[in-house]
């Protein structure tokens, strides 16, 4: 039997909401895209009002003063049937209980002719079990307002855009290089934008290729460390010490290159473990909460495990431990240390 479903991500709820045009009173948008949490911001503000935006947008931030919010909302429109306002990373969490309390009114007192909409950037809004975003929530759903969590796209959804975005500069780009692209470069949606006019100034015409990429485009730090694990894992330690290189070159925090590489280790891991239990990748993405956008990580691993049994992971681990500890040290020369890490998790892998 086929199960159809019509599941649709946040992001799809609110641009079919934007194009049809059928706004609510209050909005909560958050989410780890930046860059489509201020473009459906922006969609919302220019539609939810007419007329001066002297008078109609009014903006707060994150020091806002609660009371000037209130009476902003309550204001009536100059010279217009609507009016916006915009909360931009107002501190629900660090904010007084009595302010709290005044907000979680106040998104259930918003009157047809105010759009009110509440963004959160650098304030994580997804925290779990807490009980102001259990109450603002809670507020927000009784006065049939909408809360949208904007995620970074899926690999598939970012692959089909630069295709198209591409074919529209009067270049090719095909789905190999289209996702090979997001795992050099990342999900960030800005960030790739701005790699892609790179990709199609330098091309200009035809196709573009993986060597294209790997000449003009940034890496991000999780592709780099990627492969310079991958490079440890085929033995190649000449250049896993490039990569290495090229990631200090590059001004990248010694610190976050280690965890980063930890944070491999922890997926090989997971991999195995599966492969043992006769599991599969949605097990490990499931039963380790791997967000929608970061499951490619479990493929890359699968790609590595079979140079690995247990007492080299064990291995692995004890030498990563002791690197750890060496960096937290008084004086510790990291680019030294990270080096002879190297060295050693090539050695276990080559059994010496």
């Amino acid at each position: 039997m086929a199960y159809h479903t019509d599941y649709k991500t946040d992001e799809e709820k609110l641009s079919e909401e934007i194009r049809l045009k059928n706004l609510s009173n209050v909005y909560i948008i958050y989410g780890n895209d930046t860059y489509l949490k201020e473009y459906y911001c922006g969609k919302l503000i220019s539609l939810s009002y007419s007329g001066d935006p002297f008078f109609n947008f009014q903006k707060f931030g994150y020091d806002a003063v609660i009371q000037d919010v209130y009476d902003a909302v309550n204001q009536f429109p100059m010279m217009s049937d609507s009016k916006c306002v915009l909360l931009d990373d107002y501190d629900v969490f660090s904010c007084s209980q009595e302010d709290f309390e005044r907000l979680c009114r106040l998104v259930g007192e918003v009157e047809d002719g105010c759009v009110f909409i509440i963004k959160f950037d650098y304030i994580d809004f997804d925290r779990k079990k807490n009980s102001r975003v259990t109450k603002l929530r809670k507020a927000v759903e009784k006065a049939n307002g909408k809360i949208y969590n904007i995620t970074h796209r899926t690999k598939q959804q970012l692959t089909k855009m630069l295709i198209k975005s591409a074919k529209n500069r009067g270049v090719e780009l095909f789905e190999t290089e289209a996702a090979y692209l997001t795992e050099r470069v990342g999900d960030d949606l800005s960030v790739l934008k701005n790699e892609l006019e790179k990709l199609c100034l330098y091309r200009k015409t035809g196709k573009i290729t993986k060597e294209d990429i790997e000449n003009v485009c940034i890496t991000d730090m999780n592709a780099s460390v990627f492969d310079y694990v991958g490079c440890i894992v085929e033995g190649n330690v000449s250049k896993a010490l490039k990569l290495l290189d090229k990631m200090f070159f590059m001004k990248t925090d010694e610190y976050s290159v280690f965890y980063q590489i930890c944070s491999v280790y922890h997926d090989m891991y997971r991999a195995l473990a599966a492969k043992r239990a006769g599991k599969q990748k949605k097990d490990i993405a499931s039963d380790f909460s791997y967000p929608s956008n970061t499951v490619f990580r479990i493929d890359r691993a699968n790609r590595y495990i079979n140079r690995f049994d247990f007492s080299k992971i064990e291995k692995s681990y004890d030498c990563l431990i002791k690197t750890d500890k060496i960096l937290k040290s008084y004086g510790a020369n990291a680019r030294e240390i990270l080096e002879q890490t190297t060295v050693e998790l090539a050695a276990i892998l080559l059994g010496d």
